[in-house]
């Protein structure tokens, strides 16, 4: 949406509730933590952790305020100092006593709000125990100075926002946020808006990636909790043991916790893990999120959405702390038999759009699916995988290629073009510059159905870089296609100059376009305009008009073709693909036997008209994407290579391996077959996968470790939560299975969770867990155990395994016996 748009939409203007809430948490936090009270701030007052926390400053900026910008996520460390459940102080390394380190943070606060109350803003980023924790720093700079810093505390949001403004994006994060205030001031209809009424028109225009796309989930609720849960609207679970969540840094930390703190209970490790993980779901909770509650094995309470106040630790109630802010509808109170287990045994469960439909399918469409859209639509990223994606995105910006690997069944392969996918779609939306014919098959090819003549000063950047970019005048509504090829005329010569292939168009306004070009071949024989007027053929093409100025205009298929003879050159274009085109996602996949000269370039098979074989140099696929990228350098080309271990990645990358690096972008290196340049840009970005049961990273070339970031992926039990085959918990028996794997054969070795997918959903019936042990598991358990039947013995028990005879029994035909088997085996470990 255009910025003028979303003004004339009255995005900028605020609803009255979210005003008056607005004014109401501003005026309490004013009460409790006046600007005059700094000077006698305490660490009881501040920090997180203590018996009154509810009450202390980082409470306030964390989850006392939660429509004047979030700052929630994360661990309580960007406070800098907090009380540990453990009762330990956590503060920053460098000072022998909280104390000190106290003393030293309330000066630094000090030191911010004086550069605040004299518009010294640039001072603030020096200050020393706050330069770092930029989501506070900024919260606290809005909270005490609001109409000089907008409620926005992200600075990736805030970067996302000034690239959607042209506006320079670099710098402290304070300076950026005043820069996105500034330009949203000059903006017509917003001169007058406050920072909060620009704050919630960033968010409703243009929202940035990784903002949370809402989930569902499933919470069993307490009978004796639930009236007070309707009155307070809030959802209260228990686990109080542990303790306040926001303190924990780590899913892995909170396991710990748990174990620590309910292994007395007789329950056994797997479970406890299991119910520390939901509990970190419960945390991970955000506005806007769909919460079923239920109680016993089929009755559904309520359905609720989760408000601004997301998370909190209750301390001040007996029990059940753990609570989550929640706008209830009792309407839809229902009676399900899509329930299973799993509603008596976790407390917190994840829904799926296909679970979540069934739960509701008698009142729908009544009930919104959990992402607004259609139920039986393809899940949307949740929090968890924007923010990894994130995360990705900054690992690729900076190291330009990435590897995604681990063991077998974990995803790679879908994990990595859901990727880049997401990588595309980021970049389209940033720029606005969406070209339809390629975001409607990223990885399809390109006809050349038309050709044009282009008129320009100076062609000189067509050959000598690469590529051509110009601003052209143009009012017609349609304009050359990717694929295309043009003409190229150059007006001072008064010549045509050469043949270019259009790899994209796109409008600049109303009255002017851009086009990319790549070169195809120079035409050093083109003709002059007084041959082109002279030429009875072309008596019928106008190019006078074309002269004056930069100008492009469609040309008939028989004038192209007579002016290439013109020239010297004969049409092999159009109605040809244009195989010296890439998309913006190329997918390739690495064999033993692939090589440097499908890769890079090199002599390839051609028939002829005589039908005879001859060799012709051939570019291959880096090539082909490295010049296209080249010649449309604002938006990102996605090279996704899978399986990049398979090939003997030294002798495939050739020259490429000195060129790829971040820092060697943009230079060239001379390719010994052609004598042409190769030069890799920096707008195309490399993702590999590979699988470590064939070849660990320690046996990669040394070169190529060094130039890629590795991204390991690993089973993630998680996706089997609340899926069973009978009494068996296939999350749990995944995570077991893959603990003995570990144990005896090495983590590389583990098992990944898409075994026990079907089409995306986990596997649901005894038939289906059968067949995947019979042929796919056990066989990778007899390879991982070298026909070691007594390990093997380890990994599936002695009902399937006969280690004396070195056999397997007969119940592993056997579907029912083998999946009891198999159950009575893990159940026992479990």
């Amino acid at each position: 949406m255009e910025l003028t748009d979303a003004v004339d939409q009255g995005l900028h203007v605020r609803a009255d509730d979210r005003t008056q809430a607005q004014a109401s948490q501003f005026a309490a936090f004013h009460r409790r933590f006046p600007r005059e009270d700094w000077a006698e701030m305490t660490l009881e007052k501040y920090a997180l952790g203590q018996p009154q926390s509810k009450h202390s400053y980082s409470y306030a900026l964390e989850w006392g305020t939660p429509t004047l910008g979030s700052i929630r996520g994360g661990s309580a460390k960007k406070h800098r100092i907090f009380l540990h459940k453990s009762g330990s102080w956590v503060y920053p390394k460098g000072f022998a006593s909280v104390n000190e380190a106290w003393d030293a943070l309330h000066a630094s606060f000090l030191e911010l709000l004086e550069a605040g109350d004299n518009r010294r803003w640039r001072d603030t980023s020096a200050v020393e125990q706050l330069r770092t924790v930029n989501t506070v720093r900024l919260k606290t700079l809005y909270l005490y100075f609001p109409e000089h810093v907008l409620p926005v505390f992200s600075p990736p949001h805030l970067k996302y926002f000034a690239e959607r403004l042209h506006i320079d994006h670099k710098g402290d994060a304070l300076s950026l946020n005043q820069r996105v205030l500034a330009a949203l001031r000059e903006t017509d209809g917003m001169e007058e808006s406050s920072s909060l009424d620009l704050g919630t028109f960033l968010y409703a225009w243009a929202r940035p990636p990784g903002w949370h796309t809402p989930s569902s989930w499933r919470v069993t609720v307490d009978a004796a909790q639930w009236e007070s849960n309707l009155a307070t609207n809030r959802v209260s679970v228990g686990w109080d043991e542990v303790g306040d969540l926001s303190l924990f840094e780590t899913q892995s930390e909170l396991k710990q916790a748990f174990r620590e703190s309910y292994s007395g209970t007789g329950a056994k490790l797997g479970r406890l893990d299991r119910q520390a993980k939901h509990l970190w779901w419960f945390r991970e909770m955000a506005a806007g999120d769909q919460v079923v509650a239920t109680s016993g094995p089929s009755d559904v309470l309520a359905l609720g959405t989760v408000q601004d106040s997301e998370y909190e630790w209750d301390y001040e109630a007996g029990d059940h702390k753990h609570t989550v802010g929640i706008e209830w509808d009792t309407s839809v109170a229902t009676s399900t038999d899509s329930a299973d287990q799993s509603w008596l045994d976790d407390t917190i469960s994840a829904l799926t759009a296909k679970q979540f439909k069934e739960i509701f399918k008698a009142q729908l469409p009544g009930v919104a699916s959990p992402n607004g859209g259609d139920v039986d639509a393809h899940d949307p990223l949740d929090h968890d995988q924007l923010r990894q994606f994130e995360q990705w995105q900054r690992v690729l910006e900076r190291k330009k290629q990435v590897i995604f690997y681990g063991p077998p069944g974990t995803g790679k392969t879908w994990t990595a073009k859901r990727f880049a996918r997401w990588l595309l779609d980021e970049q389209f939306e940033r720029t606005g510059t969406i070209d339809a014919a390629r975001t409607e098959n990223l990885t399809g090819g390109f006809l050349t159905d038309s050709a044009w003549w282009i008129i320009a000063d100076s062609w000189d950047d067509l050959f000598a870089d690469g590529r051509y970019i110009a601003t052209l005048p143009f009012k017609a509504s349609a304009g050359p296609n990717a694929g295309d090829v043009a003409l190229v005329f150059d007006r001072r010569q008064s010549r045509v100059f050469g043949l270019a292939r259009v790899v994209n168009f796109y409008g600049k306004n109303n009255n002017a376009k851009t086009v990319a070009l790549k070169p195809i071949m120079p035409l050093p024989c083109g003709p002059h305009i007084s041959k082109i007027q002279a030429d009875t053929e072309l008596a019928g093409l106008d190019v006078r008009d074309g002269l004056r100025m930069s100008a492009i205009r469609k040309l008939a298929p028989d004038a192209f073709r007579r002016l290439l003879h013109l020239s010297g050159a004969q049409d092999v274009y159009l109605e040809h693909r244009a195989e010296d085109l890439a998309n913006y996602l190329t997918e390739v996949t690495f064999h033993a036997s692939y090589a440097y000269e499908e890769f890079i370039e090199g002599y390839r098979p051609v028939s002829s008209a005589a039908e005879s074989i001859s060799l012709q140099l051939k570019d291959g696929v880096i090539k082909r994407v490295a010049s296209t990228a080249h010649a449309e350098p604002d938006m990102p080309f996605v090279l996704l290579i899978d399986e990049i271990n398979r090939a003997n990645v030294p002798r495939v990358f050739g020259e490429l391996i000195t060129v790829i690096e971040a820092d060697k972008r943009g230079s060239s290196v001379v390719l010994p077959a052609s004598g042409d340049c190769l030069i890799v840009p920096e707008n195309l970005l490399i993702i590999g996968t590979m699988n470590t049961s064939d070849r660990s990273i320690r046996s990669l070339d040394a070169a190529l470790r060094r130039r890629f970031a590795f991204i390991e992926l690993l089973p993630d039990s998680s996706i089997l939560a609340n899926s069973k085959i009978g009494d068996l918990p296939l999350d749990l028996f995944l995570d077991e299975l893959n603990k003995t794997i570990t144990e005896l054969a090495g983590r590389e070795r583990q098992i990944g969770h898409s075994f026990f997918l079907d089409e995306g959903d986990p596997i649901d019936t005894v038939e289906q867990f059968a067949e995947v042990l019979r042929l796919e598991i056990i066989p990778l358990l007899q390879e991982i155990a070298f026909d070691d039947f007594a390990k093997l013995k380890e990994y599936l028990g002695g009902e399937v395994v006969d280690s004396m005879r070195r056999t397997l029994h007969d119940i592993v035909s056997d579907d029912d016996n083998l999946v009891d088997a198999v159950t009575s085996f893990y159940l026992d470990k479990l």
